[in-house]
């Protein structure tokens, strides 16, 4: 459904509107063949709904009118019972009332949406430069300290900074995603071997992982051939993934982070954590935006949903899938899949990190 929404959207006012007459037509010839006895007419708002939300209020305001005619249309030729031309008028009239409310409501709906991801992306945009120079004067400061700086304080200097990181990572996502949902985020393809970006990006959240004392594995199958990939927006998914996965777990736990092969076509990552799991009923909300899946007992979070939410709309805009299986207790596993380029032609000896 998301996939027929964002292809109208591109489209022009007099594509949408031949699209309208051409949907209301439908609706209007099934409500014929059917009869005025099985009430089809609610029907009609499906093409108002649709059009309003992709076109705007104009086009859906055109397409109740010419839902009104159709609805009139099918009641006058089927002979409908009723007592005089007035009433039939009376009827789609207020036919028409019901179908300008709901295209207006549909159309407010869709402008309050806009304005608070507008705003949202306007807050978030503006946390930008304070975090950068939060981390340049980190930076400075532990170049200017280099010579007396001790091991704590090192270590105290590199988690602001980590943090930093995932912080400006989060901004980026954030600010990302819609332009990845309407496809105007422009991808720079490469041919890459996953198994290098893996390990590449289990190296950027190592920190991370050794402040629970988690180990990373890194398991790779070496048969699994390149694929044709936007790098950073590769590695910024498995770095939020792995994140994620280490957020989760408890110390001096293992995280594992597998490749290998989906099938023929396709290449297979699965992100192993140990860590509470999320409930059943959460399961399949996850991915959506904002959606925090909380453990019932204890209050435990599960992430904030933002996160997971980008990763669903990059792997998609990578041509992927993405999934997850969990079980309460015993921990979670997040699986995405990406299309093969080409085959390798030599095989690696299996690694790990």
């Amino acid at each position: 459904m998301s996939k027929i929404l964002a292809t109208l959207e591109r489209q022009n006012r007099a594509r949408l509107a031949l699209v309208s007459l051409l949907i209301v037509g439908l609706v209007t010839g099934v409500d014929f063949v059917t009869g005025y006895y099985l009430g089809f007419s609610i029907f009609y708002l499906i093409p108002i709904i649709l059009l309003t939300w992709t076109g705007g209020l104009e086009i859906g305001l055109f397409t109740c009118f010419i839902s009104a005619i159709g609805w009139f249309f099918v009641d006058i030729t089927e002979h409908a019972p009723y007592p005089s031309l007035l009433v039939l008028l009376w009827n789609v009239g207020i036919g028409l009332g019901i179908f300008i409310i709901v295209s207006s409501a549909f159309w407010n709906v869709k402008l309050y949406r806009q304005r608070q991801r507008n705003l949202i992306n306007f807050i978030v945009h503006d946390l930008r430069n304070p975090l950068i120079s939060t981390m340049m004067s980190i930076n400075l400061l532990k170049n200017k300290l280099a010579d007396v700086m001790d091991d704590e304080m090192e270590h105290y200097l590199e988690i602001g900074l980590t943090s930093g990181k995932n912080m400006s990572m989060l901004i980026d996502c954030i600010l990302d995603q819609e332009r990845l949902q309407v496809r105007k985020m422009p991808l720079k393809l490469d041919k890459v071997a996953i198994q290098k970006v893996v390990a590449d990006s289990l190296k950027e959240v190592s920190l991370l992982a050794s402040r629970k004392q988690i180990t990373l594995s890194g398991e790779y199958d070496w048969n699994v051939g390149q694929i044709t990939t936007d790098l950073l927006l590769l590695k910024r998914l498995i770095i939020n993934l792995t994140s994620n996965a280490i957020k989760v777990s408890p110390n001096n736990e293992t995280v594992i982070v597998r490749v290998g092969s989906h099938d023929r076509w396709f290449c297979r990552v699965d992100i192993i954590d140990h860590g509470p799991g999320i409930p059943e009923k959460m399961a399949h909300k996850v991915f959506d935006m904002f959606t925090q899946a909380e453990k019932q007992k204890t209050g435990t979070n599960y992430g904030s949903g933002i996160g997971l939410s980008f990763c669903k709309v990059a792997v998609t805009a990578l041509g992927g899938r993405i999934w997850l299986t969990s079980k309460e207790g015993e921990g979670t596993t997040v699986t995405f899949t990406l299309p093969i380029t080409n085959h390798p032609t030599t095989e690696t000896p299996s690694q790990s990190t």
